[in-house]
C-alpha cells in the first residue's frame, strides 16, 4: 500500500466510524478519525452527509474507500463444486442458487469466498444477505463522494488482519471478539469454515455463540486449534468469559497503533483492506464499484523514472567527463612526441656534425697552437686549481700551478683529446697556506684520439 490514502468505513448498530491512513515508506500513519451516532430510520444520505463532511476537513481524496457492515444477518452455506466451473463460478452459483438455499435468488444479494480445492472439487464459502436489507448500506455508498471500492463484512476483515499482523506462537485458528459499545461481535475463519455473529456485551461469550459455530466444535474439525482472541486497545480493561471454547484467551493489543478506542478498530483494518492479496467479500456490484486509484501507483513510477534517469544522467555526464580528460591527454601526449623527434632529430644531426669535424682532423691531422693548448688546459683545470707556468718544447707541455687538491688533475688532462703520457714531473709540495705546488708533464695528441660514444 506504498503511497496509497485509504478510509475505512465501519457501520454498526446505531454507530459509524470512519479511519483515514496514509501510507509511506515509513508505514501506515492514522491521519484522522471520527464516529457518529445514528438511529433507526435516518436516511442514507444524512450518514453520508457525516462521512463527506469528513474526508473533505481532513482532504481525504482521492481514496480507496472501503465500508464494513453488520454480521448479524448473514447466511453462510459451504459448498462445493467441480474443478472445472471454476473459472464461471458465480455464474454456476447464480444457476444453482435455488438448489443450495431455500430463498428466491431475486431476493438476495450474495458473494463468496474460496476456501480450498483439490481432490477435482472446489470448496467455498457462500455468504448471503437479504436485498432489502442490504438496499441500505448500497444506497448510503452511492451517497458517498466519488463511490465506494468494496462493501464487505468488518467482522470477517478484522479476522484476518488479526491473522495476518498479529504475532502468534502458534497456528490455532481464531474465534476473533470485538467489543463494541453495546454489542459483542465475533468472527470464525478457518480452512474449512467461516462463521460471524454478534450478541449483547452483558452475556457471555460461551452462551451466545451461533449454531453454526457451535457444530463446528462439536464436529471436532477445529476444537484442538481453536483460540478466542479479544481486539481491544487496552488490553487490562477488556475481558470475556469464553467457557470451555478455548484452552487459550488472547488478547490483540491495538494500542500501538494509536486508535484510542476499540471503537475504531473495525474501521482501521479496513483502511489497511488495500494491502489484502487474499479474496474478501465485496456486495457492491462489479459495474458500479469504484475503480482502484492508480495516481500514487503513477506518482511512485514517475519518481523512478526520474531517478533513474537522474542516475543516467549522472554516469553520463562521468563518463562524458572521464573521455574530454582522456582525448586531452592523449592530445598532449601526442604533441610531445612530436617535440621529442625534433629534438631527437636535432641530436642525431649534432652527433653527425660532431663526427664529420673529428673525420676532418684526422684527414688533415693539424697540429693545436699554443694558444688553443693553454686554452684547453684552463678549461680543465678545475675552480680550486690555477695555473702560474705554462710551456711548450716540440710536442711536450709543461704547466706549473697551485690546487687545493692536485691528485685529481692528471686523469682531468688525461681525457682530453689533445693530451696523452700525463705525469707529475716532481713531488707534490706545500705553500703556506697548505694548498698543493704542482708540476706536470704532458704530450700533445701525434694523432687525435676518437671521442669516446656517449
Amino acid at each position: 500500500m506504498i503511497f496509497q490514502d485509504c478510509l475505512g468505513i465501519d457501520i454498526q448498530k446505531d454507530l459509524v466510524s470512519a479511519v483515514y491512513v496514509k501510507s509511506s515508506f515509513k508505514g501506515i500513519q492514522i491521519i484522522a478519525k471520527d464516529s457518529w451516532n445514528y438511529a433507526e430510520g435516518d436516511r442514507p444520505s444524512m450518514m453520508a452527509e457525516n462521512i463527506n463532511r469528513f474526508m473533505a476537513e481532513n482532504n481525504a481524496e482521492p481514496v480507496e474507500i472501503f465500508m464494513g457492515i453488520p454480521s448479524d444477518n448473514l447466511m453462510i452455506k459451504n459448498v462445493s463444486f467441480p474443478s472445472a466451473v471454476k473459472e464461471n463460478l458465480r455464474e454456476t452459483l447464480r444457476y444453482e442458487m435455488e438448489k443450495i438455499l431455500p430463498v428466491n435468488p431475486e431476493d438476495i444479494i450474495y458473494d463468496y469466498i474460496v476456501k480450498d480445492s483439490g481432490a477435482g472439487l472446489i470448496n467455498i464459502a457462500l455468504v448471503v444477505m437479504k436485498k432489502k436489507e442490504m438496499d441500505f448500506f448500497l444506497e448510503l455508498a452511492g451517497f458517498i463522494k466519488n463511490g465506494v471500492t468494496a462493501l464487505t463484512v468488518t467482522s470477517f476483515i478484522v479476522n484476518d488482519f488479526v491473522s495476518e499482523k498479529i504475532v502468534r506462537d502458534d497456528d490455532a485458528t481464531l474465534l476473533v471478539v470485538r467489543l463494541l459499545e453495546k454489542r459483542i461481535e465475533f468472527s470464525f475463519v478457518s480452512e474449512k469454515d467461516i462463521a460471524a455473529g454478534g450478541f449483547d456485551s452483558g452475556k457471555p461469550l460461551s452462551e451466545n455463540i451461533p449454531v453454526q459455530i457451535q457444530k463446528i466444535i462439536e464436529s471436532g474439525r477445529d476444537s484442538d486449534s481453536l483460540r478466542v482472541m479479544g481486539c481491544t486497545t487496552d488490553p487490562g480493561a477488556f475481558a470475556i468469559d469464553a467457557g470451555s471454547l478455548s484452552e487459550f484467551y488472547l488478547k490483540a493489543d491495538f494500542s500501538a497503533y494509536d486508535l484510542e478506542s476499540d471503537t475504531f478498530i473495525g474501521s482501521f483494518a479496513l483502511a489497511n483492506l488495500y494491502s489484502r492479496k487474499s479474496d474478501f467479500l465485496n456486495f457492491i456490484p462489479a459495474v458500479n464499484r469504484r475503480k482502484k486509484d492508480l495516481t500514487p501507483i503513477k506518482y511512485l513510477i514517475l519518481i523512478s523514472a526520474v531517478f533513474l534517469l537522474s542516475v543516467l544522467f549522472y554516469l553520463g555526464a562521468v563518463i562524458y567527463k572521464k573521455n574530454s580528460a582522456l582525448t586531452y591527454y592523449e592530445k598532449e601526449i601526442s604533441g610531445l612526441k612530436d617535440q621529442a623527434l625534433v629534438v631527437e632529430k636535432a641530436i642525431s644531426e649534432a652527433d653527425e656534425l660532431e663526427k664529420k669535424i673529428m673525420d676532418l682532423k684526422l684527414i688533415f691531422n693539424s697540429k693545436p697552437s699554443a694558444l688553443e693548448i693553454h686554452k684547453e688546459i684552463v678549461m680543465i683545470l678545475p675552480d680550486n686549481s690555477w695555473l702560474k707556468q705554462f710551456s711548450i718544447k716540440g710536442d711536450t707541455v709543461e704547466i706549473q700551478g697551485i690546487s687545493a687538491s692536485s691528485s685529481g688533475l692528471v686523469p682531468l688532462l688525461e681525457n682530453s683529446l689533445l693530451f696523452e703520457d700525463v705525469k707529475f714531473l716532481s713531488p707534490i709540495t706545500k705553500d703556506k697556506d697548505g694548498n698543493d705546488l704542482f708540476r706536470i708533464g704532458l704530450k700533445i695528441e701525434t694523432s687525435l684520439k676518437e671521442k669516446p660514444e656517449k
